[in-house]
């Protein structure tokens, strides 16, 4: 079987790096609000829960990214776009899963 990796579609692989930047995002804002009293005190006070909030500024990290760089005419290969997916997947999840840790035994 032939390999054929090619570029993905610029478009593609914008919104594909957003994704990873979200998941990111989204990882440090669950560390941030659990360790900031007052962060997540605020986040309630924006919307009825702050998991709403923090889904509110996910989706506004992912679409801003996605766009400014969609700006850019991205080249990259698709296999490289996946594995960027899921090492941030993988990255967040460890985040959290030392969070939830740290949390645990201090």
């Amino acid at each position: 079987m032939e390999n054929d990796d090619t570029n993905v579609d610029p478009v593609t692989a914008a919104f594909g790096v957003a994704a990873a930047v979200a998941v990111i995002f989204n990882t440090i804002l669950t560390i941030a609000k659990e360790l900031n009293p007052a962060l997540l005190a605020w986040m309630k006070s924006v919307s009825w829960h702050h998991w709403t909030t923090h889904g509110f500024l996910v989706l506004g990290v992912f679409f801003i990214a996605g766009w400014l760089l969609s700006r850019k005419h991205m080249q990259i290969r698709g296999t490289l776009l996946a594995e960027i997916l899921v090492g941030s997947v993988i990255l967040g999840g460890l985040g959290i899963f030392v969070l939830y840790l740290y949390l645990y035994f201090y």
